[in-house]
């Protein structure tokens, strides 16, 4: 098993890759891995990602864990869209 890099992009564009050829587990795990490394510049899109993932995977609460996650980052992107998800999540279950 080789090392994991510590390039938290690296394990977004191995998340990317893994979705897309329909490994949700381990593209899980990889925007895990990146958001685990705590780079500011990338901990919004892993743990938005990281929500996708589990919501595809069909385990609501830890997407929207981790859609929290994503909002607690307060990064302009992936912030708001996590709260868009999040609401449209809260309204589907009322």
């Amino acid at each position: 098993m080789r090392p994991s890099p510590p390039d938290p992009d690296t394990h977004l564009r191995l998340a990317e890759r893994e979705y897309r050829a329909g490994r949700l587990e381990a593209a899980a795990l990889a925007y895990q891995r990146a958001f685990d490394l705590q780079d500011p510049g990338s901990k919004g899109a892993a743990a938005f990602g990281l929500g996708l993932m589990r919501l595809l995977q069909g385990d609501r609460r830890r997407a929207l864990l981790a859609w929290r996650q994503a909002m607690a980052t307060h990064d302009p992107e992936f912030a708001p869209r996590a709260a868009c998800f999040i609401a449209v999540w809260l309204v589907r279950t009322i």
